[in-house]
């Protein structure tokens, strides 16, 4: 029996005196992960959990700590099993993540409320719950759909630049199996003028996720924000109320323009996965493809440079990551898992430039149109749509891979914990007062054997 795990995300409406104690527990949820950063930076090698839970007992009894007091013990826990869940990622192959970083005073702040029982929903009407948060009282929370509380596992509250907003972590039920497709295969070709190109022809697109009014505003709040930097650096200032004003305006058209990706990439995926039973994609290296323009040394002229197309480059860069081609690949990979769907991976090279009907490279004329070369093929000469074209060829890879049985990638539900490996300690006076935290390194931690593991100080 198959069981995953699903998260529901709510706004939350605290009053001024609850916004001020979730910003004072998010501060210092932030502070405690820059610590826990900064130890692990100095010594470079991974300890175990243990010694951390036990050390973050005794900096709370710390005077030195007083802001530790507004962070729940449960929470400040999490800060640091989410740490190591950072790093178990970074180590992952097969996982995008990088290594963690120091987390700055204005990203997004987070809380977790590890244990459901301490939440306590209490249903007020129709629309409105209340939920417990240790040390913040009862929010009042905006329900837009149904929850089973029964299954809630725990939960995390985040502030971005539109609010507070809570999300219930829940175990669902055996995943269904549906048997019945609208189509046996289907492949996509994932582009930037052309979000989502299906072999079938059908292609799923959208308007720009901000408005012509927003964008302006967006640049000018950027332009003002880099004024503002650059006279802040200048004087060796504080940053300033305006500033962080600015910052506050540039999160909120940030994030609205991130709900709207959602909201289309949700709907998108969502009928893809019901409507096909086996979904190709391309293997697509994101995190390459979307790197700066390397700068050109002139060899001729030491010193100088030779132009490398870098506004072009981050232009194209920018258009590529506005798509959410690797949520989409996500999304749809654990909702065809849940409608008995697979998701299967092909090689990209080549699927925009070869001719779906005698599998030779011809010739893309330009975005649009694709032309076969082959005088032998019963398509040369004829310009077809280029997209649609990819799209077929990367179903033909995905069925033939298919059928012989190396599945690239299948879709199905998240696992509902993480493995945490043992790690013995070795601990030298490590005492908390001062904050100092001194450790020696554990020769049989996997952290020796990979270098994204060390500091690059």
């Amino acid at each position: 029996m198959d069981f995953g795990r699903r998260n529901y995300r709510f706004r939350v409406y605290p009053t001024p005196e609850q916004a001020a104690a979730l910003e004072r527990q998010g501060h210092a949820a932030r502070a405690l992960w820059n610590l826990i950063h900064g130890a692990w930076q100095a010594n470079g090698f991974r300890v175990g959990l243990d010694w951390y839970t036990r050390e973050i007992k005794n900096i709370r009894k710390d005077e030195d700590y007083g802001w530790f007091a507004d962070l729940p013990a449960q929470a400040a826990q999490s800060v640091w099993k989410n740490y190591f869940k950072a790093w178990m990622n970074c180590w992952d192959p097969g996982h995008p993540a990088q290594a963690p970083t120091f987390k700055k005073r204005h990203t997004r702040l987070g809380i977790d409320i590890p244990q459901a029982r301490d939440l306590k929903p209490t249903r007020v009407n129709g629309k409105y719950i209340t939920v417990n948060v240790p040390l913040a009282g009862k929010l009042k929370v905006r329900l837009h759909r149904k929850v089973d509380f029964t299954a809630v596992t725990g939960a995390r509250l985040v502030r971005d630049g539109l609010g507070w907003h809570l999300i219930f972590r829940t175990r669902t039920g055996p995943i269904a199996r549906p048997t019945a497709h609208k189509r046996a295969a289907i492949g996509i070709d994932r582009g930037v003028v052309v979000p989502l190109a299906l072999s079938d022809g059908t292609n799923f697109e959208h308007p720009d996720f901000l408005t012509g009014t927003e964008a302006k505003s967006l640049l000018r709040l950027e332009r003002q924000l880099a004024r503002q930097e650059a006279r802040r650096r200048a004087t060796s200032a504080r940053t300033s109320n305006r500033q962080r004003r600015t910052q506050a305006s540039i999160s909120a058209l940030r994030n609205r323009q991130a709900r709207r990706r959602k909201d289309f990439l949700d709907k998108t995926s969502r009928k893809i996965a019901t409507d096909y039973s086996l979904i190709v994609l391309e293997d697509l290296d994101i995190s390459n493809m979307t790197t700066r323009a390397k700068p050109k040394p002139d060899p001729e002229n030491p010193g100088s440079w030779l132009p490398n197309h870098a506004a072009a480059k981050t232009g194209l860069n920018k258009s590529i990551l506005n798509e959410g081609w690797g949520d989409f690949h996500r999304m749809v990979a654990y909702k065809a898992g849940e409608h008995g769907g697979t998701v299967i991976t092909v090689n990209a090279r080549y699927t925009s430039q070869t001719c779906t009907t005698c599998r030779i490279i011809g010739n893309r004329e330009s975005q649009a149109d694709f032309r076969c070369t082959n005088t032998t093929c019963s398509m040369f000469g004829i310009a077809v749509n280029a997209d649609t074209n990819a799209a077929q060829e990367i179903e033909t890879r995905g069925t033939e891979l298919a059928s012989s049985g190396m599945t690239v990638a299948t879709a199905g539900p998240a696992p509902t914990t993480v493995p945490i490996p043992p790690a013995e300690v070795r601990a030298e006076a490590h005492t908390s007062a001062g904050g100092q935290f001194t450790m020696t390194p554990n020769p049989s931690s996997r952290c020796t054997t990979n270098s994204r593991c060390w500091p690059t100080t």
